[in-house]
């Protein structure tokens, strides 16, 4: 495991401890994000409470909301970053380079996020908790990398656009209706496509099922799968173990080692 820092506000650090190539990379392009947006001071950092959460409007370009508590939290206004992780001091020096004092268990209470007051155009949200994270999205475009335990990620009905990957807890992913890209870890993950285009790569034994009036594609990567897609479909069984697989027509299936169709 490692450990990505996250500057938040007043002197405040959030770590989000990562497993694997994949989760590094992603929090690790988070953290760039934000460490030079405060570099060119075009960025505001806000402690989330417990409850409802205003974003003040300002001018800033990028405003990063953070949660290093567990609870329910609301999201309103023009919040276009959020981390949730555990809460650590930095080591007394100043400017967006400094380094944390010492690393913290990770965050290990669960957090729902209800995200359907926001008025922004997009939401990038990075979380690490061993609990898990409830995320419900509103209609904008963002990603969602959470980096452990079982989460819920819900866009449904919702037109944005979104990126989501999760690590190897067991997921529940429900996509929007918009263009999602999937890419759930090696676990137990049930995945619901959304009326819209899915491309879904999965790692773990995942149940993913798709409805009518979609173009779904999905790779099969870990096997013992079900997938379970309507018409008009794309299916790579790319698994050494076979999956369950049932497709509409105007459908099309690539490889496959032991799958039943």
């Amino acid at each position: 495991m490692a450990i990505v820092t996250i500057y938040g506000a007043s002197g405040m650090t959030v770590q989000v401890t990562v497993q694997g190539a994949r989760m590094q990379t992603l929090a690790s392009s988070y953290a760039e994000q934000i460490k030079y947006a405060l570099y060119d001071g075009r960025c505001t950092l806000l402690d989330l409470v417990v409850g409802e959460n205003n974003e003040p409007m300002d001018q800033d370009l990028l405003v990063q909301g953070a949660i290093t508590t567990g609870g329910a939290f609301a999201l309103s206004g023009n919040y276009t970053n959020l981390v949730v992780g555990a809460q650590a001091e930095q080591d007394g020096g100043k400017g967006p380079f400094v380094k944390p004092l010492v690393i913290v268990p990770p965050l290990s209470s669960p957090v729902t996020v209800n995200g359907a007051g926001m008025t922004g155009s997009s939401l990038s949200i990075l979380a690490g908790n061993t609990a898990g994270v409830s995320f419900y999205a509103g209609s904008y475009d963002g990603k969602f990398v959470s980096t452990m335990g079982n989460n819920l990620f819900n866009a449904q009905g919702q037109k944005g656009d979104w990126t989501i990957a999760t690590g190897d807890g067991d997921d529940t992913i429900i996509g929007s209706d918009g263009v999602n890209n999937i890419r759930a870890g090696d676990g137990s993950n049930l995945i619901q496509l959304g009326a819209g285009a899915n491309f879904v790569a999965s790692e773990g034994k995942d149940t993913i099922d798709g409805v009518e009036n979609s173009s779904d594609t999905v790779t099969i990567l870990g096997g013992n799968s079900i997938v379970n897609l309507q018409s008009n479909s794309l299916i790579v069984d790319a698994a050494l173990t076979g999956s369950q697989i049932s497709v509409g027509v105007n459908s099309t299936i690539f490889g496959g080692t032991g799958s039943t169709v």
